[in-house]
């Protein structure tokens, strides 16, 4: 027992339109060539698909069923459509952003989420680095630094698009405190 998407989609076009005619000019079929798939598919099957009300036909119980399961196939191979375009267009899948631990958090979700608008069909992840984003780059663990520190490295380009402001926090009661004091005068 075998069929193909276009069996499922011949089945779910029927479901929609539910007349031979319509779902056979939504599939781009003639009317015999849809009528014939489906007949084929019923013997291979052993079940009757359409139930035939003159010229309206719905589904038989086991066709609903069928039709049912078929919808998860046929989403699943029209994402994997969708991949292979996006593929063919050279437009990344996955994109892995390494982002210093130091850099403000409001601001990496911001990029995000605009990151995430502009190119929807891309999955992209968030690294938080602790250590060296060029590091990570050099192991191909992201794809991309956003970092506090820039070496001259021939294999990196990079550029600045960004500085933040630090701020020195401490307790009032710690011995440090009065060392900053006297430094300061």
């Amino acid at each position: 027992m075998s069929f193909d998407l276009k069996d499922l989609e011949a089945i779910r076009s029927i479901n929609e339109f539910g007349s031979i005619n319509s779902a056979a000019e939504k599939i781009y079929l003639s009317k015999s060539a849809l009528s014939e798939r489906i007949k084929k598919l019923e013997a291979r099957l052993g079940f009757e698909i359409l139930i035939r009300e003159g010229y309206k036909v719905k589904l038989t119980r086991q066709a609903k069923f069928l039709l049912a399961h078929s919808d998860q196939v046929l989403c699943a191979h029209s994402e994997l459509v969708s991949k292979a375009k996006l593929i063919k267009d050279n437009v990344e899948a996955f994109f892995k952003i390494g982002v210093s631990i130091i850099f403000p958090t409001a601001v990496s979700m911001k990029l995000f989420k605009a990151l995430t608008q502009e190119f929807p069909d891309t999955e992209f992840n968030f690294f938080r680095e602790v250590l060296s984003g060029e590091e990570m780059l050099k192991k191909k663990v992201i794809d991309i630094s956003i970092s506090e520190t820039i070496k001259d490295d021939a294999n990196l380009d990079f550029k600045k698009v960004s500085s933040c402001d630090m701020v020195l926090l401490i307790s009032s009661e710690h011995k440090f405190l009065s060392c900053l004091k006297k430094i300061r005068t």
